[in-house]
Order: C-alpha cells, then sequence, then structure tokens
C-alpha cells in the first residue's frame, strides 16, 4: 500500500517542473509556456539522450517532459496569469526602472549607425476567435535608418508594453527575426493581455550589440488595433 501512494504522488507533480535527465540549462517556466502554448515544443533543450529528432515519439515525449498538463490554450492561459501576476507585483527581474522605460529614447545610434522603431499591435475578435477576443499581439520592427543591411550582430531579444505605470506586458523576443527589407529587423510577441482595442501605449525594446552592450529603444504611444 505505502508503493502505490507513493507512486500516486509522485505522478502528480507536473512533469514539466522536473529536472531533467541530463542537466542541461533548463528553460524559464515562461519560455516552456510559451513552447507548450504555441506548439513550438522543439524550440526547447533536448532533455534526453536516447530519444532522437527524428524518433516518431520525440514530440510526445517532449510534451509529456514539458508541457504536463498545459498544452495549447491551458498553457496560453497560464502564461497569461503569470505574466499579469508578475506585471502586478513587480517581480519580474528584468524589468528597469518605469522612468528609465518611458524615458527610452526614440531613436538610438549604436556604432554609428541610427536606429528606430516601429510596431503595429492588434486583438483578433474574427469569429474564429474564443469569446472575448484573443490577446494582444505585438508585431515590431527596428529599422536602421541609413537604409543599409541590418547587422547580423545586433539582437533584439525583449520587448516592455507600458499602458501606464501599474500595467506592463513584458515578455521575451526569442527566435531570428524576420526581414522584409534588407535595413529591418521584425519580431512577433504573442498571448498579451487583453487591453481594450483603441488603447493607447508605449512600447520599448531592448538591443543587445557584439559586446553585449544593452541598448533600449521607444515608440511612444501606440494605438492597439482590432481585427474583426
Amino acid at each position: 500500500m505505502r508503493r502505490s501512494i507513493l507512486i500516486a504522488t509522485a505522478l502528480l507533480v507536473p512533469l514539466w517542473l522536473a529536472a531533467p535527465a541530463n542537466a542541461q540549462t533548463q528553460p524559464s517556466t515562461e519560455q516552456i509556456l510559451q513552447a507548450c502554448a504555441s506548439d513550438r515544443i522543439r524550440t526547447l533543450p533536448v532533455p534526453y539522450t536516447d530519444v532522437p529528432a527524428d524518433h516518431w515519439a520525440f514530440d510526445a515525449v517532449m510534451k509529456i517532459h514539458y508541457c504536463g498538463p498545459y498544452r495549447g490554450q491551458l498553457a496560453a492561459d497560464e502564461l497569461r496569469r503569470l505574466q499579469s501576476q508578475r506585471s502586478q507585483i513587480g517581480e519580474i527581474a528584468s524589468l528597469p526602472p518605469m522612468n528609465t522605460l518611458l524615458s527610452a529614447p526614440l531613436a538610438v545610434e549604436i556604432e554609428g549607425r541610427q536606429y528606430v522603431l516601429s510596431t503595429y499591435l492588434w486583438r483578433d475578435f474574427m469569429p474564429i476567435s474564443p469569446p472575448g477576443g484573443k490577446p494582444l499581439m505585438a508585431s515590431i520592427r527596428v529599422s536602421a535608418s541609413d537604409k543599409k543591411a541590418f547587422p547580423a550582430s545586433l539582437k533584439v531579444d525583449r520587448l516592455w508594453v507600458i499602458k501606464d505605470e501599474g500595467q506592463v506586458w513584458e515578455t521575451e523576443l526569442a527566435g531570428v527575426g524576420r526581414q522584409p527589407t534588407a535595413n529591418q529587423l521584425e519580431k512577433v510577441a504573442r498571448n498579451g493581455p487583453k487591453w481594450e482595442p483603441g488603447t493607447k501605449v508605449d512600447v520599448v525594446v531592448r538591443l543587445v550589440d557584439k559586446d553585449n552592450r544593452t541598448y533600449l529603444l521607444r515608440a511612444a504611444q501606440q494605438l492597439i488595433s482590432r481585427t474583426d
């Protein structure tokens, strides 16, 4: 009887919180939830050496290990709850002081080249959307003003969307960005808060150069649009 109780108790522990079999760098809870919500489980580190990526069960094993009960919409809901909770209680480790974010420049010079930020923010209310519409999405585009090729060494890795001093959406901008033109880098963030369309917000991104120096770049009073 004791053995059965121990096994049952162990099964209650979410698998995505368990330590990997071989001690790789464990992704953050937010990274795991992002991958589980968007079905991008292959973006996470592989925790096992005996299940190759071309094995028929690879994705299932990865989802069991990382996602546990949190998949699809459940993962998206948990991610929103986590982000909302962090914003409300100010526990985002990487969040600079609010006055630093709100005073970030509208153009920044890096190695003699100037960069500016443009955005498109929207919430989807099309008929296939869930009741109340989908969460906020953000397309951000950093452009080199001189029209020359965007440097591969310059990274755009973090986003803050500021509704007011008490409401901030902060998220990673992971993965490789798209280049709509040679002098631009575009990234998309999903699963933001459900702020009302028509709201104006400030958007700030963090840039990291080849020497690991960081810069903040802001686009002020950006409108949240609505798609129907």
